[in-house]
């Protein structure tokens, strides 16, 4: 993967070039996984930017696409509090691309600050941008900007690309708590688990309480210190949302991770209970290093599975001083006989109002 540091936003090396390959092929799947880990030249990102029918309306204001090249910006005071979450479209620069999947991209970029060095920072561009989403963006986003916690990713800010919408968050350097886990075997898990337990605790216990919907390793980053952080609640909804919507289990590939109740009722981004099914899910992932239901390799049987209760894992199976004090009554087929996160923290020994 090749990482430039302060270098202008700009070309690939002979971008045009690049115009005969995997833009040519006007396909952005297979033009992402060509141009992974490299910039993206302006006249190649012309071609993949057809504005979606429905989407936001272009405003008189201005600011910098994703290449660097003076764009009119959308009016995203439409969908959002400007001053709540801010627009560093123009603050952003020299992103590269680093993952992508159905409904978003994911690069890696710089920050200007106004006193000292540039900072790394995430960028997630969403590839739907339709109003229904975008509304459902908008009450999300408030809600994670108001947030304070030291196991929850801060938001930092939105941008605006050709691409569609952004947000702007910290970069974790670890990446995800499972490529971390692989990186350091040997590292206490148990601290880990610890702290997602902390912070969905704190989601729970907001008035009203946030739902994270979609607890799984992807959404799970390691802060530089080995501390756990979570991020992307709330975007479940989102993608479930309005015609244009994706089935969250089938965009982020977290079947595995779905309470029973979520394939019987329209649960809109899960519920409390859900989100307890998949922490047990996730405790015992990090604990064992297995997903769940790993004895089955492909959706219709575990999607089966789930259906008829049978649990994700064997508790027996899985050493640790906690799993039977909450891992069996949390993948209970009746939601409200499942524990809340509170008492999985007093069980985990999270002191009571601990942060």
């Amino acid at each position: 993967m090749s990482t430039s540091t302060l270098a202008p936003d700009l070309v690939l090396p002979g971008s045009q070039a690049n115009l005969h390959g995997p833009a040519r092929a006007r396909d952005l799947g297979d033009f992402m996984e060509a141009t992974r880990g490299q910039r993206i030249d302006s006249d190649t990102c012309k071609l993949l930017t057809v504005p979606p029918s429905g989407g936001i309306a272009d405003s008189p204001s201005h600011g910098t696409s994703m290449l660097g090249t003076p764009v009119r910006c959308p009016d995203y005071t439409r969908v959002r509090n400007v001053e709540t979450v801010p627009d560093l479209t123009c603050e952003i620069y020299n992103k590269t691309l680093v993952a992508s999947n159905g409904y978003c991209l994911h690069l890696r970029a710089y920050r200007k600050e106004s006193q000292g060095s540039p900072t790394k920072v995430a960028v997630k561009i969403f590839r739907v941008v339709l109003g229904e989403i975008l509304k459902a963006l908008k009450r999300e986003l408030r809600v994670w900007k108001s947030l304070n916690h030291r196991n929850i990713v801060p938001l930092l800010g939105l941008v605006s690309e050709k691409l569609g919408p952004g947000l702007v968050t910290p970069w974790y350097s670890n990446g995800n708590i499972l490529q971390y886990l692989r990186r350091v075997p040997n590292v206490k898990r148990e601290p880990l688990c610890e702290d997602v337990a902390r912070g969905l605790r704190y989601l729970h216990e907001q008035d009203p309480p946030i739902i994270h919907g979609d607890i799984r390793g992807a959404n799970i980053l390691v802060a530089m210190d080995g501390r756990a952080v979570l991020c992307d609640f709330g975007l479940a909804r989102i993608l479930d949302s309005g015609p244009a919507g994706f089935p969250s289990f089938t965009i982020g590939c977290t079947l595995r991770f779905k309470a029973p109740e979520e394939f019987a009722n329209d649960l809109e981004g899960g519920s409390i209970p859900t989100d307890v099914y998949s922490y047990a899910c996730i405790y015992a992932q990090i604990m064992t290093g297995e997903p769940p239901f790993h004895w089955h390799r492909t959706d219709p049987p575990i999607m089966r599975a789930i259906c008829r209760g049978e649990l994700p894992y064997k508790i027996d199976s899985i050493v640790s001083r906690h799993d039977l004090g909450f891992l069996g009554p949390s993948w209970d087929a009746d939601p409200s006989c499942r524990p809340t996160m509170s008492h999985i923290s007093r069980i985990l020994g999270i002191p009571e109002g601990a942060p």
